[in-house]
């Protein structure tokens, strides 16, 4: 595998950390614009999150 790395054999695939950037950078321009979107939506509460929304329960 490394021979074949070394080659330019995967050079067309992207590296992981590559798709981690991209939702990072989407996640960061959607948190600096959603505050403006809810302005001229005429949004004006506070949006919590109920975080037992996003816990994992184990179902057997």
């Amino acid at each position: 595998m490394a021979e074949l790395e070394s080659l330019g054999r995967n050079s067309v695939r992207l590296h992981p950390d590559i798709y981690m950037n991209e939702l990072l950078c989407g996640m960061r321009a959607i948190n600096k614009i959603m505050p403006i979107i809810l302005e001229k939506l005429g949004v004006s509460e506070e949006i919590s999150i109920d975080s037992a929304v996003f816990t994992l329960e184990r179902v057997d």
